[in-house]
């Protein structure tokens, strides 16, 4: 998502989706920049490797957009990270912003734009 450049964690909830797509479907969907999630190791490279590419999605895709930017697929769950007991360390965590919550903040800015 525009702007979003730091790791963020949020719950995975599927047993056996994940992202494919033909070879000539991932180039057009990756040249037209609608990749806006992926799956990442702990310094943010995107990996294959489990268990941070909890599913194997191709290219660590964890969220995509369609053509126009306006439409989000994702797989991981970021209305599972909204608040701050979702998180399963929830009281060792600190004081901190529960980090699902952006992305319907940035959701909701961006609709009153329109």
């Amino acid at each position: 998502m525009k702007g979003m450049k730091e790791p963020v964690l949020y719950q995975v909830a599927h047993g056996e989706g994940k992202f494919y797509a033909e070879p000539n479907q991932l180039e057009r969907i990756e040249s037209n920049n609608q990749v806006v999630f992926r799956y990442c190791d702990a310094l943010g490279n995107p990996t294959q490797q489990y268990p941070q590419n909890p599913n194997g999605s191709l290219n660590a895709i964890a969220g995509i957009t369609d053509p126009s930017g306006q439409i989000l697929g994702l797989m991981p769950h970021p209305e599972r990270s909204v608040v701050k007991t979702q998180y399963e360390n929830w009281r060792r965590m600190g004081n901190f912003k529960p980090q699902g919550l952006e992305v319907f903040e940035r959701m909701v800015s961006y609709a009153s734009q329109m």
